[in-house]
């Protein structure tokens, strides 16, 4: 009989403590500036006037050539981090959401591993109009091919 009144004083108190708490977290929610009626506003999606357009870097090492693999490649300033690079080459891929404008990209290929120099830097402008959606851009070794859509 006492295991019986101790396990329903033990039950009862639980469901005090969780039904307690459902009437706390009504009100006191966790964002105080939430108010309690769903709001349209919140919900819409709220258009930005700011063009955007989709950039993707892929980075490969030139297959064809012995030695011709990309050290590094900076996109405005910001470095790409390379992977090693697997069995077609592919050393990177990235994808920026950017502003039309003009931006920088440079990359360092090393060219031999005995001759001096061992690398060569390139450097290249890009220019993103407000007529494009997406532009790729494709390293390849000393190459470089950008095609905007």
């Amino acid at each position: 009989m006492k295991r019986v009144l101790k396990s329903l004083f033990i039950f009862s108190i639980s469901v005090v403590v969780v039904y307690g708490s459902f009437l706390a977290s009504e009100y006191y929610p966790k964002n105080p500036n939430e108010s309690k009626k769903p709001s349209i506003i919140k919900a819409r999606y709220i258009h930005t006037d700011e063009k955007i357009i989709r950039v993707e870097i892929e980075v490969l090492d030139d297959t064809k050539k012995d030695f011709h693999d990309v050290i590094e490649v900076k996109f405005n300033n910001h470095q790409i981090p390379l992977l090693k690079a697997d069995a077609s080459g592919r050393r990177a891929r990235k994808y920026y959401q950017l502003k039309p404008g003009t931006y920088e990209i440079e990359w360092k290929v090393s060219k031999s591993k005995t001759a001096w120099p061992k690398s060569k830097t390139y450097e290249k402008k890009i220019r993103l109009r407000e007529k494009d959606k997406f532009v790729y851009i494709l390293i390849e070794g000393e190459n470089i091919s950008i095609s905007p859509s």
